[in-house]
């Protein structure tokens, strides 16, 4: 028996820190009295990296200037140009409509290579910054899945990972064991395919060369939950950009 499998994690149910899982009953993967091997035949994946402000789409970050009793003192509108920006861009952008819309306060933007994230902290004292989640591009691009408050002179991290620079391989995990892993935990620990990432924009791809297969413990294959991260074991998360995997499942019957 083999099944193949098509994946894409936009028919996944998302949870959790960026995991995608997917009912696999339909594909009847059952043991019986064998075994079952398989094999990743091909990954796509596209690279959300470079974030792209749409032309026509709302693109405005809302931001309120706060006192240390949380009164509002200021505030603006951050209206960002549309167009395809990598971090460093984003930041000069930011920068550029910040000192337009709020001079009289101060504010640093910075990325992080060890968080792969952006963060702000207020500079000017006693004074706090909070950037509302509203529904708006510049919203998604930030990552604000809630409001966020910066205090004087801490520093407060964006949710989205930025910068593709300091990716080098994107590593597939799933739940899926082999032989040597417990299937009987959900954990996803075990790496089953890793995509180089050879450029900074367009499509990942990964293709089998080898069709090596990997012999799974489980006997009984219900469900699949998968989970990207880059070589330094980071979760990444592609910003609402959806990716494609290709898997081989072959049911191998005992030896009479």
């Amino acid at each position: 028996m083999i099944r193949h499998v098509f994946v894409n994690s936009a028919d996944c149910e998302a949870h959790g820190d960026n995991e995608y899982t997917i009912n696999m009953n339909k594909y009847q993967i059952i043991a019986g009295s064998g075994f079952i091997t398989f094999c990743v035949m091909d990954i796509q994946i596209p690279q959300g990296y470079y974030h792209t402000i749409r032309e026509g789409v709302t693109d405005l970050l809302v931001v309120d200037i706060l006192d240390s009793g949380n009164s509002m003192v200021g505030g603006g509108t951050l209206q960002f140009t549309p167009g395809t920006y990598n971090v460093y861009e984003l930041m000069e952008e930011f920068n550029t409509q910040w000192a337009d819309t709020l001079p009289e306060y101060d504010c640093t933007i910075a990325y992080s290579k060890t968080r792969n994230k952006l963060s702000l902290k207020s500079t000017t004292a006693t004074y706090k910054i909070k950037v509302y989640k509203v529904s708006s591009t510049c919203a998604e691009v930030f990552g604000l899945s809630e409001d966020l408050t910066c205090e004087y002179n801490t520093t407060t991290y964006f949710q989205n990972c930025f910068n593709s620079h300091t990716v080098t391989a994107v590593d597939v995990y799933s739940s899926l064991k082999t032989s040597n892993f417990s299937s009987a935990k959900r954990d996803i620990d075990h790496c089953i395919a890793r995509v180089g990432v050879s450029s900074t924009t367009g499509i990942l791809t990964y293709a089998n060369q080898s069709d090596h297969e990997q012999l799974c413990d489980a006997h009984h294959i219900s469900s699949l939950t998968f989970q990207l991260k880059d070589q330094r074991r980071r979760t990444l998360d592609l910003n609402g950009l959806h990716w494609n995997i290709h898997m081989r499942f072959t049911r191998h019957l005992p030896r009479i």
